[in-house]
């Protein structure tokens, strides 16, 4: 399975190695083709917890976890 690799925002570190990770996403509406900006939350195990509320990460994907913190 390829690792896939995201970047995005973390907006809660509040549980105990786990971090809540937005992901923004700006899309194009397919008929009116107005802007939108939608976005995906993800999990994200932080082993280290180096990771703060408001950091900028870049997530792994890992067979044995989810989402895995791969830097800041």
């Amino acid at each position: 399975m390829p690792k896939r690799v995201e970047t995005g925002t973390v907006t809660s570190a509040a549980a105990k190695k786990t971090r809540r990770v937005e992901i923004p996403r700006i899309i194009r509406h397919a008929k009116y083709g107005r802007i939108l900006h939608s976005r995906t939350v993800c999990h994200v195990h932080d082993e280290d917890e180096q990771s703060a509320a408001g950091d900028l990460v870049e997530i792994i994907e890992l067979p044995n976890h989810p989402w895995f913190v791969a830097s800041q």
